[in-house]
């Protein structure tokens, strides 16, 4: 497995003029085939942020709890 940082694009041009944000990063984890197993679920606006989430889904283990929400 991986974790890939990335930066993400506005749709378009207008979107970066009309919202003021530079391109942000987000991530994502992907299995040796290439398949996404799971990624962020907002963009971060430096770099710093987004290693951090990724230390913290690197930081769950056996003991974290799973909640089945019905």
């Amino acid at each position: 497995m991986r974790f890939e940082i990335y930066t993400e694009k506005p749709v378009l041009d207008i979107e970066l003029v009309a919202t003021g944000m530079p391109n942000r990063y987000r991530w994502h984890l992907k299995d040796d085939n290439g398949k996404l197993i799971a990624d962020s679920a907002v963009g971060y606006d430096n770099e710093n942020d987004c290693w951090a989430a990724i230390a913290l889904v690197q930081g769950t283990t056996a003991t974290t709890p799973i909640i089945l929400v019905i």
